[in-house]
């Protein structure tokens, strides 16, 4: 029985990856430690923690059954070199109103019908808003959101993975 944290974090990147946000035009996806973009989201990383930390439980021994719960921490970053915080604010609350809709879609997070989470969910919390501090307001407008994708699965193996 292996852990779906590996497995959401990619689905999250694929997908996340494959939106199309009109208020937003390009945007990249980072697998952890970010490239540089005007809009851009980190899966399983934020300023805050780079760690995605699950509590596993025995739920059924004789079934060889577990159950999962884990977080994973997400940051959306948009930035622009003008003097406007509500146009940054509006772009990055587009991307992630998308990503929030994408995520309560395919609560499974389901690929071609099959999903990854059988037994369990993923939903976006934890969201928190931080804008461009005062030292930063000369090179231009930040919006960032940081967010948690919160998974919870049971795991069974009639066999003992």
């Amino acid at each position: 029985m292996m852990p779906s944290i590996p497995a959401a974090i990619d689905w999250l990147v694929t997908n996340i990856g494959a939106l199309t946000v009109s208020e937003v035009g390009d945007f990249a996806v980072a697998d952890g430690i970010p490239t540089q973009a005007d809009t851009l989201v980190c899966i399983g990383i934020t300023p805050d923690t780079e760690s995605t930390d699950a509590t596993t439980e025995w739920m059924f021994i004789g079934l060889q059954g577990m159950s999962e719960t884990y977080s994973i921490p997400c940051t959306l970053w948009a930035t622009t070199g003008g003097t406007g915080q509500k146009t940054v604010r509006d772009r990055a609350f587009a991307l992630f109103s998308a990503i929030f809709d994408l995520v309560n879609a395919h609560p499974g997070l389901d690929t071609a019908g099959v999903d990854l989470l059988p037994s369990g969910s993923a939903r976006v919390t934890d969201i928190r808003l931080l804008q461009t501090t005062v030292t930063e307001a000369g090179e231009g407008r930040v919006a960032e959101i940081r967010f948690n994708v919160n998974v919870t699965n049971r795991i069974t193996s009639l066999q003992g993975d």
